[in-house]
């Protein structure tokens, strides 16, 4: 039987099964080299080309036969009546047209010169050709190790075949959860460039970093001017102590963006924003890049207090000179976009280049770098599809994968409410949520989030437990 061989010796019994064949066995000494017409080349047959397998080496595990049970899938073929039928085929012969063949069995036509059949059992090539009664069991035996895509599929090419195989391999690792749970951070969806604001200081992001101490940072989006306060404490009153100076000094912005730091969302901050009548907007949690203008300036800023410090220069006069430099591809630096002239440093300047100018032609320079930078960004992006309310999904929470529902769509782009089955609701970007194709323990959470659930989540991004 095929299965008592070895490996090595399963695989060349059968590709020699198309073969009528009297197998002898001689001695290597009683075998003479072949005549020369026993290595004329035959003509190529143009439906079905052999072509010679030599096997130099090999790394993956050979393919055990009787590692599989042989005998159920025995059984199981011939209760399967499409198989019976491909096998009957396979050994008098297939019709002329493929027009006489019902839909199942027209599958296999283009595989006719790759089949065969051993000792009842069909293969394709040297892979066997499992039954529809047992393809589910053996969909679950190749997952049991949990591997991604594409090595499921290459671990199944080796040993096992039938039509739409890949397919199914796909969809059976799309529901499952396990895999969903650990699987890697999504691809990134394409840049959403933020409009340019019609003014200078009109709106500004604000942030908090620690270097030699805690400072907050606030970046007007217009011009990019960056201001530095240093900070004993990091308490609301403490930031709204230092935010109503800077308000004094450049004036009192239309829009405050922020992250969802309790400082920023506590009542009191909520209060500050009301009484000066500002807009405050909150970023994604855990999500810095949705806050992107302020996180990129706070790590230029900290480059240059570090450079500075570390070369014994003054880090206020490196702040100072990086307010006067243009900005790349605009021509303009922040002291000017901000305040229409250049700043005084210790670098020689003429009094005509201190004077007062509004620069010319700016918001289209700024616009096309916006356009540029956005260019490059997307390659490589990918629209991510948009959720709904009461769609099962996991979401990222301290590097996990967490289950859970969409109960509300925020008013923030890409920004969604996702509800526990817990009660607690987090708040997360799109880029943060997977869709949960498994969806086998949600059933009974759907409806635990009514209508009722959704109007009860609050305007602040902080979790809110039951």
């Amino acid at each position: 039987e095929i299965s008592k061989l070895s490996p090595r010796l399963q695989r060349m019994r059968m590709k020699l099964y198309r073969y009528d064949l009297d197998v002898t066995y001689k001695p290597g000494k009683e075998l003479f080299i072949a005549d020369a017409l026993s290595r004329i080349k035959s003509e190529e047959d143009k439906e079905c080309k052999l072509i010679d397998n030599f096997e130099v080496s090999t790394i993956d595990e050979a393919v055990d036969v009787s590692a599989i049970t042989i005998e159920k899938i025995r059984n199981d073929m011939e209760s399967d009546q499409t198989l019976n039928e491909v096998a009957k085929y396979v050994v008098e012969g297939w019709p002329n047209k493929i027009n006489f063949l019902n839909n199942e069995v027209k599958q296999y036509y283009h595989l006719k010169d790759r089949l065969t059949v051993v000792d009842g059992i069909l293969f394709m090539d040297n892979k066997i050709v499992i039954p529809k009664k047992q393809r589910n069991e053996t969909l679950e035996t190749l997952h049991e190790s949990h591997l991604g895509m594409v090595k499921s599929k290459a671990r199944a090419r080796e040993v096992m075949f039938w039509p739409g195989i890949n397919k199914d391999i796909e969809m059976m690792i799309k529901k499952c959860y396990i895999c969903l749970k650990h699987r890697n951070e999504q691809q990134k969806e394409p840049m959403i460039i933020t409009p340019l604001p019609r003014l200078p200081w009109s709106k500004v992001g604000v942030d908090l970093f620690e270097l030699k101490g805690m400072h907050l940072i606030c970046v007007d989006y217009y011009s990019k001017y960056p201001e530095v306060v240093t900070l004993s404490n990091t308490t609301a009153k403490s930031i709204i102590l230092k935010l109503k100076g800077v308000f004094a000094r450049f004036g009192i912005p239309e829009e405050l963006v922020s992250d969802n730091g309790p400082q920023f969302t506590s009542e009191e901050f909520k209060e500050f924003m009301k009484s000066w009548n500002i807009k405050h907007t909150t970023s994604s949690p855990h999500y810095p890049q949705s806050n992107g203008q302020v996180e990129r300036c706070i790590q230029t800023v900290k480059r240059l207090i570090k450079k500075a410090t570390e070369s014994g220069c003054d880090p206020h006069l490196a702040l100072l000179e990086y307010r006067t430099t243009p900005l790349a591809d605009i021509g303009f630096s922040p002291s000017q976009l901000l305040m229409n002239r250049r700043l005084r440093s210790k670098l020689p300047s003429t009094e005509e280049q201190l004077k007062p100018a509004i620069p010319q032609h700016m918001e289209c320079k700024m616009n096309e770098n916006k356009e540029k930078q956005c260019k490059y960004y997307n390659r490589g992006s990918k629209e991510l599809q948009k959720l709904e309310y009461g769609m099962p999904v996991l979401f990222k929470k301290g590097g996990k994968w967490i289950c859970g529902i969409i109960s509300n769509v925020h008013n923030a782009p890409r920004s969604y409410w996702v509800k526990t089955e817990d009660g607690s609701s987090y708040r997360r970007n799109r880029k943060q949520i997977l869709i949960d194709t498994s969806a086998e323990i949600f059933t009974r959470m759907s409806d635990k989030v009514n209508e009722k659930a959704r109007k009860q989540i609050p305007s602040s991004d902080r979790v809110l437990r039951p």
